[in-house]
Protein backbone atom coordinates (compact mmCIF):
# COMPACT_ATOMS: atom_id res chain seq x y z
CA UNK A 1 0.00 0.00 0.00
CA UNK A 2 1.16 3.32 -1.01
CA UNK A 3 1.38 6.97 0.74
CA UNK A 4 0.83 9.74 -1.84
CA UNK A 5 1.90 12.64 -1.05
CA UNK A 6 2.53 16.12 -2.44
CA UNK A 7 5.43 16.56 -4.27
CA UNK A 8 6.72 19.66 -6.71
CA UNK A 9 10.51 18.77 -8.11
CA UNK A 10 12.55 21.20 -9.91
CA UNK A 11 14.72 20.22 -12.83
CA UNK A 12 17.40 22.47 -14.49
CA UNK A 13 20.81 22.38 -16.51
CA UNK A 14 21.78 21.72 -20.02
CA UNK A 15 19.71 18.90 -22.14
CA UNK A 16 19.23 17.74 -25.61
CA UNK A 17 15.87 17.86 -27.11
CA UNK A 18 15.46 14.17 -26.98
CA UNK A 19 16.12 14.03 -23.24
CA UNK A 20 13.85 16.94 -22.75
CA UNK A 21 11.02 15.37 -24.22
CA UNK A 22 11.83 12.03 -22.33
CA UNK A 23 12.02 14.94 -19.22
CA UNK A 24 8.96 16.04 -19.57
CA UNK A 25 6.88 12.50 -19.97
CA UNK A 26 8.83 11.47 -16.77
CA UNK A 27 7.87 14.20 -15.18
CA UNK A 28 3.92 13.75 -15.74
CA UNK A 29 3.84 10.39 -15.11
CA UNK A 30 6.24 10.04 -12.29
CA UNK A 31 5.02 13.14 -10.37
CA UNK A 32 1.82 14.90 -12.07
CA UNK A 33 0.52 17.61 -14.60
CA UNK A 34 3.64 20.02 -15.23
CA UNK A 35 2.98 23.93 -13.48
CA UNK A 36 0.58 25.74 -15.90
CA UNK A 37 3.55 27.11 -17.25
CA UNK A 38 4.42 24.75 -20.25
CA UNK A 39 6.21 22.62 -18.59
CA UNK A 40 10.04 21.97 -20.21
CA UNK A 41 9.27 24.15 -23.56
CA UNK A 42 7.75 26.75 -21.33
CA UNK A 43 10.89 26.76 -19.43
CA UNK A 44 13.22 27.22 -22.02
CA UNK A 45 11.42 30.31 -23.05
CA UNK A 46 11.10 31.92 -19.82
CA UNK A 47 14.81 30.75 -19.30
CA UNK A 48 14.20 29.19 -16.15
CA UNK A 49 13.90 25.75 -14.63
CA UNK A 50 10.80 23.43 -15.03
CA UNK A 51 9.05 22.16 -12.22
CA UNK A 52 6.33 19.45 -11.87
CA UNK A 53 3.51 18.67 -9.06
CA UNK A 54 1.26 16.42 -8.12
CA UNK A 55 1.07 13.10 -5.69
CA UNK A 56 3.62 11.29 -5.65
CA UNK A 57 3.99 7.69 -4.15
CA UNK A 58 6.08 8.68 -0.77
CA UNK A 59 7.32 11.86 -2.52
CA UNK A 60 10.10 9.50 -4.16
CA UNK A 61 9.52 9.31 -7.79
CA UNK A 62 13.20 7.52 -8.62
CA UNK A 63 13.17 6.41 -11.61
CA UNK A 64 12.69 10.42 -12.81
CA UNK A 65 15.59 11.36 -10.41
CA UNK A 66 17.59 8.39 -11.67
CA UNK A 67 16.50 10.49 -14.89
CA UNK A 68 18.15 13.86 -13.69
CA UNK A 69 21.55 12.21 -12.64
CA UNK A 70 21.91 10.29 -15.64
CA UNK A 71 21.32 13.49 -18.25
CA UNK A 72 23.78 15.57 -15.60
CA UNK A 73 20.41 17.49 -14.71
CA UNK A 74 20.26 19.60 -11.33
CA UNK A 75 17.29 18.13 -9.09
CA UNK A 76 15.39 19.29 -6.39
CA UNK A 77 12.62 17.46 -5.03
CA UNK A 78 9.99 18.44 -2.02
CA UNK A 79 7.37 16.36 -0.62
CA UNK A 80 4.73 16.71 1.80
CA UNK A 81 4.23 14.86 5.09
CA UNK A 82 2.26 12.09 5.84
CA UNK A 83 1.20 12.66 9.75
CA UNK A 84 1.60 9.60 11.22
CA UNK A 85 4.32 8.48 8.84
CA UNK A 86 6.80 10.58 7.55
CA UNK A 87 8.11 14.24 8.33
CA UNK A 88 8.42 16.52 5.04
CA UNK A 89 11.69 16.46 3.00
CA UNK A 90 13.70 17.05 0.08
CA UNK A 91 15.77 14.95 -2.48
CA UNK A 92 18.19 16.69 -4.20
CA UNK A 93 21.61 16.41 -6.48
CA UNK A 94 23.47 18.43 -8.84
CA UNK A 95 26.30 17.41 -10.88
CA UNK A 96 29.09 18.35 -8.78
CA UNK A 97 27.38 15.97 -5.79
CA UNK A 98 28.91 12.21 -5.86
CA UNK A 99 25.50 11.00 -4.05
CA UNK A 100 22.25 12.41 -3.58
CA UNK A 101 21.25 13.82 -0.44
CA UNK A 102 17.73 14.18 1.71
CA UNK A 103 17.47 16.79 4.29
CA UNK A 104 13.93 18.16 6.44
CA UNK A 105 11.77 20.65 4.66
CA UNK A 106 9.13 22.87 6.22
CA UNK A 107 5.23 22.39 4.53
CA UNK A 108 6.64 24.61 1.91
CA UNK A 109 9.56 22.75 0.47
CA UNK A 110 12.23 24.97 2.44
CA UNK A 111 15.11 23.02 3.74
CA UNK A 112 15.28 23.08 7.61
CA UNK A 113 17.38 21.38 10.29
CA UNK A 114 17.10 19.75 13.20
CA UNK A 115 18.78 19.62 16.51
CA UNK A 116 20.47 16.28 16.11
CA UNK A 117 22.00 18.17 12.45
CA UNK A 118 23.41 21.48 14.34
CA UNK A 119 24.80 19.09 17.16
CA UNK A 120 26.22 17.05 14.32
CA UNK A 121 27.62 20.00 12.39
CA UNK A 122 28.92 21.15 15.87
CA UNK A 123 31.07 18.14 16.64
CA UNK A 124 32.57 18.98 12.58
CA UNK A 125 33.73 22.10 13.58
CA UNK A 126 30.74 23.80 10.96
CA UNK A 127 30.38 27.07 11.59
CA UNK A 128 27.21 29.24 11.41
CA UNK A 129 27.69 30.01 7.84
CA UNK A 130 28.94 26.23 6.88
CA UNK A 131 25.69 25.28 7.85
CA UNK A 132 23.67 28.14 6.20
CA UNK A 133 25.82 27.26 2.84
CA UNK A 134 25.07 23.06 3.50
CA UNK A 135 21.18 24.33 3.34
CA UNK A 136 21.88 26.57 0.64
CA UNK A 137 22.51 23.54 -1.66
CA UNK A 138 19.42 21.57 -0.69
CA UNK A 139 17.26 25.15 -1.54
CA UNK A 140 15.11 25.27 -4.92
CA UNK A 141 16.82 27.89 -5.40
CA UNK A 142 20.31 25.98 -6.07
CA UNK A 143 18.51 25.27 -9.34
CA UNK A 144 19.56 26.28 -12.11
CA UNK A 145 17.51 27.21 -15.67
CA UNK A 146 16.61 24.32 -18.35
CA UNK A 147 19.02 25.07 -21.17
CA UNK A 148 18.33 23.07 -24.95
CA UNK A 149 21.44 22.01 -26.39
CA UNK A 150 22.29 20.51 -29.50
CA UNK A 151 22.54 16.72 -29.62
CA UNK A 152 26.24 16.58 -30.21
CA UNK A 153 27.19 19.04 -27.33
CA UNK A 154 28.02 17.35 -24.44
CA UNK A 155 25.55 17.51 -21.74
Amino acid sequence: MGEYVWTIAKVGGKISRAAADELNELGIDAIGDDAGDGGVNGAFEAKSSVFFHGECNYGNPEDFMTFCREHNLTYHVSYAAQPGCFGSGIYFWNPTMAEPKECDADDSGDPVVAYWFLEDALSKGLSLAGVVETLAAAHDKAVPPLELVDEEEKV
